[in-house]
């Protein structure tokens, strides 16, 4: 039996307190306090002057580094801006009004010309992204498919030494992040589409992860604790966990979450999503048509030396299921002579194409959903291990040959 282990860090504590600042009201303009402060960061300012809003509003005037704190972390694109803050301020002797309030000493970790070129890039990965979502989907299902995109596409910094792994930046352009990167590149693409959420903070967990608001309700969702790792260190390439996704309070406090504020927005009371029919699929949500399609391990009826797994097709609105295919593999230990097996299915899935593919311990396949007919793509060598696991984007696979699901990835490429 191999045990998943999932740790996460953060580069800083992030307050979580949902300050309403309604400085603009008063200082004869009409950009807010938030807009203002988000111009002047965009333009790299090495200070910025907030002295008409923190004199007309005192809960800025009492706490004004915790609002910049705020503001670049529900903006993900200022993915250039450090959290480091200093403030200076002046008051009148007699009366104690402020005359003048400042943040200084603004510290960025790119230079201007650098910027504009990740910008592009941050931009074109956020667009590549949404591809994966249309019009016809609803709230749910779209932050379904980002959900799984990300985890698809991003792999947990065990080092957490890597550059720009605690923001949006590392996550979407270099593939690679932390808690707060998951959750800030999830909450960025969400906002986006105009769905609401904010990034949760535990400082108990020294974890990050989102608050979504789907219909008149929020869920939590975290996107890290789905993107599975063997012994804490291995990314399992191609596979999706949806443990933590969209949980009610109760649900995750069940599975080990705690600590975290909300800031005064609604508690996730709930519990429509807690018992999800993919609760315990491991493979990504695809979707062709109006149906999604995922692999759920048989357990069940599985045995020792027979591994089965179902590709499940599923209608959202008629909420029906039905199964498609019955995947029967085993991934052997090596150098056992087949005495010995891992536990478990480690097959992929993913669609292009109109078709689906996915993998069993030596070959790669399509599936035509429409007549059940299957098409063998590829066979590895039993001598250079077995498939676990692949990722596809457009027509090209991404596929992982290896000789134990704890062993380093080793990726190969093939065409549909």
């Amino acid at each position: 039996m191999i045990k998943r282990a999932i740790s996460a860090g953060l580069a800083i504590i992030i307050v979580t307190n949902m300050f309403m600042f309604t400085a603009n009201a008063n200082t004869g303009s009409s950009e807010s306090f938030e807009a203002y402060v988000i111009r002047h960061l965009e333009g790299m300012a090495s200070e910025i002057d907030i002295t008409a809003y923190a004199a007309r509003d005192k809960a800025l005037a009492a706490d004004a580094p915790s609002a910049f704190l705020k503001i670049v972390t529900d903006n993900p694109q200022l993915f250039h801006v450090e959290t480091k803050i200093r403030t200076s301020f002046k008051t009148e002797s007699r009366s104690g009004n402020i005359v003048e309030y400042k943040y200084t000493n603004i510290e960025y970790n790119i230079n201007k010309n650098q910027l504009a070129l990740k910008k592009r890039r941050f931009d074109t990965a956020a667009q590549n992204a949404l591809k994966v979502v249309d019009n016809s989907m609803s709230d749910f299902e779209k932050a379904l498919a980002l959900h799984n995109y990300l985890v698809l596409n991003i792999e947990y910094d065990t080092t957490r030494r890597k550059v720009d792994i605690h923001n949006a930046y590392g996550a979407l352009v270099n593939g690679v992040s932390v808690c707060q990167g998951y959750a800030m590149a999830y909450k960025y693409l969400l906002g986006l589409l105009g769905i609401e959420s904010v990034m949760l903070v535990s400082e108990a967990m020294e974890h990050a992860w989102n608050y979504v608001k789907i219909g008149r309700s929020w869920y939590h969702v975290d996107v890290t604790y789905d993107d599975p790792l063997l012994q804490g260190k291995t990314d399992q390439y191609g596979r999706v966990s949806h443990k933590h996704f969209m949980l009610s309070d109760a649900a995750i406090r069940k599975i080990g979450h705690r600590g975290w504020n909300t800031g005064g927005l609604p508690a996730a009371n709930s519990t429509i999503y807690d018992n999800l029919f993919f609760r315990n699929a491991e493979s990504s949500m695809v979707r062709l048509g109006d149906l999604w399609y995922y692999i759920e391990f048989d357990e069940k009826n599985s045995s020792q030396l027979t591994n089965l797994a179902d590709i499940n097709a599923h209608n959202f609105t008629t909420k029906r299921t039905r199964k498609i295919h019955t995947i029967n593999s085993t991934w052997f230990v090596a150098g056992t002579n087949k005495t010995s097996w891992w536990q478990g299915n480690y097959s992929s899935l993913a669609a292009y194409n109109g078709l689906l593919y996915f993998n069993d311990s030596n070959s790669l396949y399509s599936l035509n959903p429409t007549n059940g007919e299957t098409k063998k793509l590829l066979t590895v060598r039993e001598q250079d291990g077995a498939i676990y696991g692949f990722t596809m984007k457009e027509n090209v696979i991404s596929y992982v040959v290896k000789h134990s699901p704890e062993a380093q990835n080793t990726i190969k490429r093939t065409r549909a």
